[in-house]
């Protein structure tokens, strides 16, 4: 998440957004199978682009190579989530979390 302003400059000069004006970084899969160790070494790179330092991993299906990958590299991933389950509860709680920090940091926004 990002301010406008923010995205618009960045999306001009053709660079990743500045950390400090990142407020959450998601990546969000609809998978029909298993999640495949390719998409989350995508959401790895994705997350070293960005200089993220907690991006998170959401996707409708199991993936336990990929769980295993990002927990070894102590990266947030959400794996099976149904709406309604207490993990989507969990989830938007820790996003909430990071919007309540990222304007704390940011009061003018």
């Amino acid at each position: 998440m990002l301010q406008v302003t923010e995205a618009a400059r960045e999306r001009v000069r053709r660079v990743a957004p500045r950390r400090s004006q990142t407020a959450v970084i998601i990546k969000a899969k609809l998978h029909g199978s298993n999640v495949r160790l390719r998409t989350g070494r995508e959401f790895l790179g994705l997350g070293t682009d960005l200089a993220a330092g907690s991006p998170i991993f959401i996707a409708s299906s199991p993936g336990a190579s990929v769980h295993q990958m990002l927990s070894h590299r102590h990266r947030s991933g959400h794996f099976g989530l149904i709406p309604g389950s207490a993990q989507e509860n969990e989830l938007r709680s820790r996003i909430a979390t990071r919007l309540r920090d990222y304007l704390a940091r940011h009061p003018s926004v």
